[in-house]
């Protein structure tokens, strides 16, 4: 391990401590952020923090608390906790702006522990900050990320000097990341392991007939106890998991090709897409940190190759570019959670810059600092201005559902998309739907039950339906996205019938569709549906509401 650099305050520390103030005070600033799944979530907080208190006996007609400690849970308690004291949409922020904190000092710390470079390596690693998992509303993954830097600085420090503080603290943090999301677990533990064999190897092979130091031993122990989390992980799991790419299916060449494109493109990593200025020189200059990280990576590993030396650079230059190169192969979902692979990319921008951290070329010159810093000022300005420009408005709009007064409480609806071909978007340059499931926050707000919310068959949600709530028969594919439920409501009168004797209230998203005053296209031309189920517009344009004639009644 190289030794850590200075600890004096430094311009590169300076630039670092403002470019994180500025995604902070942005990120506060916004009246909410719009991903995707984030809505979700935050009416399943919603949904636990009733449960816990027993206040309403309504949601517990519907729900039950279906595991208290599963994957995901401490996310989920955060927002709770928060929740008691700040509206949850306050809350959600707060808990993102913890991320950004987490995930800026947990890679300084790491990259403090593996070369004199680190300064300069954070200062680019902030613009991963908004990556593409946030905007998908990923939160509980970012969060684990962030908490497996952390852990793996405390491993590499643990290499050379372990102790049974560092030890306790990683075993700690695994089982936090355990509770948080698996994949960063999988990721601290599969590196921790790799530079505890390396380390073996070297020691071996520089001293055969000596023993490993007792340190190795202490170490071997602590990773042994932080891998039983993979254990309690595994009670949440389901069989023949991995769903890898068949190489005997004729079009494999074709999904091979496409995945490369979509790698390539930075899809997984990037927070934003277009051709709008900004947009493009963060793409390029995101682009341009991968690269360069990876050349001066690559200059440091020859270096050491012709010194004979190994350290955690290479270690980290070398697993960037294997996860680089594996990538097309990677499985998209696991345990029925998908985007398994699009969340690993950026696992490539952060071991190629950690690799970088561990240059060890002479110090800069005082100009070359400057452009650096210049460059990653510059960098994340532009991400946040782009940010601004094509978030915020989708915020406000989404946002608008909260001052609507509170007439559906209780009251059971479903969510749906109209199935007319949208006139345009006004999303184009966000790498994912912030309307999808948008209309959650409209449930959340009214206090009233979602008949068709997702992913309540996973285990790794803590809440699990009762059989009270129409989720057991609606149909549930492809992540239950209310664009699959509109077409089987269009397509089958019969199934449509069921489906809406049993709810109040429809929600249905029409992000850039001319506005109507009746469910079609969902009611499939049927003009006696449409009566009897009156619509009006929402408080914005991307939604309006139907409701039935006369309400169902509900405990």
């Amino acid at each position: 391990m190289s030794p850590s650099p200075s600890r004096r305050f430094t311009p590169l520390t300076a630039a670092l401590l403002v470019i994180l103030a500025a995604y902070i005070a942005w990120m506060l600033s916004m009246p909410l952020l719009p991903t995707e799944d984030g809505p979700v979530h935050l009416y399943y907080a919603q949904i636990l923090t009733r449960l816990l208190t027993h206040s309403d006996a309504t949601t517990a007609h519907f729900f039950r608390i279906k595991h208290l400690l599963p994957p995901y849970s401490l996310y989920y308690y955060t927002l709770v906790a928060l929740g008691r004291f700040v509206p949850f949409l306050l809350a959600d922020r707060i808990v993102i702006c913890l991320y950004f904190v987490l995930f800026v000092t947990g890679f300084r710390y790491l990259a403090r522990a593996i070369g004199p470079r680190a300064e300069c390596a954070t200062l680019f690693a902030a613009v991963l900050l908004l990556n593409w998992p946030l905007g998908m509303g990923f939160v509980n993954f970012d969060l684990a990320l962030a908490l497996a830097l952390w852990a793996a600085g405390l491993w590499v420090r643990s290499l050379t000097n372990a102790s049974i503080k560092r030890s306790v603290l990683f075993v700690v943090l695994a089982a936090a990341i355990m509770l948080t999301h698996p994949v960063p677990l999988l990721f601290v533990l599969g590196f921790a392991a790799l530079t505890l064999v390396i380390a073996a190897f070297q020691h071996r092979r520089s001293n055969a007939s000596s023993p490993l130091p007792s340190g190795f031993a202490a170490n071997l122990i602590t990773l042994f106890c932080a891998a039983l989390t993979l254990v309690y992980v595994k009670l949440f799991t389901r069989s023949n998991a991995f769903r890898q790419v068949d190489t005997t299916n004729p079009s494999f060449k074709a999904e091979l090709l496409y995945r490369i494109h979509r790698y390539g493109s930075e899809y997984g990593v990037s927070f934003l897409s277009g051709s709008a200025p900004l947009i493009r020189v963060y793409r390029i200059g995101l682009m341009l940190v991968l690269l360069g990280a990876l050349f001066v990576a690559a200059r440091k590993r020859l270096r050491n190759r012709r010194a004979g030396v190994w350290t955690i650079g290479d270690t980290a230059f070398v697993a960037s570019l294997l996860l680089l190169l594996s990538m097309p192969f990677l499985p998209p979902s696991v345990n029925g959670s998908t985007h398994f692979a699009d969340r690993v990319l950026i696992f490539v921008w952060i071991a190629a810059l950690l690799a970088a951290a561990a240059s060890t070329a002479p110090a800069p010159r005082s100009s070359i600092t400057a452009a650096a810093i210049t460059g990653a000022l510059a960098l994340n300005a532009c991400l946040l201005l782009a940010a601004n420009a094509y978030i915020r408005p989708l915020a406000n709009s989404i946002a608008a559902l909260e001052a609507t007064p509170v007439t559906y409480e209780g009251q059971l609806g479903l969510i749906v998309e109209d199935l007319r071909e949208p006139g345009g978007t006004s999303y184009a340059n966000v790498t994912w739907d912030p309307y999808i499931w948008a209309g959650a926050h409209f449930f959340r707000h009214q206090n009233a039950v979602l008949a068709n919310p997702p992913w309540l068959d996973l285990a790794i949600i803590p809440i699990g339906s009762r059989p009270a709530l129409p989720a057991s028969w609606i149909p549930q594919r492809l992540d239950d996205f209310p664009l699959f439920l509109s077409r089987d409501l269009q397509s089958s009168p019969q199934h449509r019938a069921a489906v809406l004797s049993s709810v109040d209230f429809v929600f249905v998203n029409q992000p850039m569709r001319p506005e109507v005053l009746t469910l079609e296209p969902m009611s499939a031309g049927d003009s006696a549906l449409d009566q009897s189920w009156p619509c009006r517009p929402g408080a914005a344009s991307w939604y309006r509401l139907c409701s039935r004639a006369t309400p169902n009644a509900h405990p």
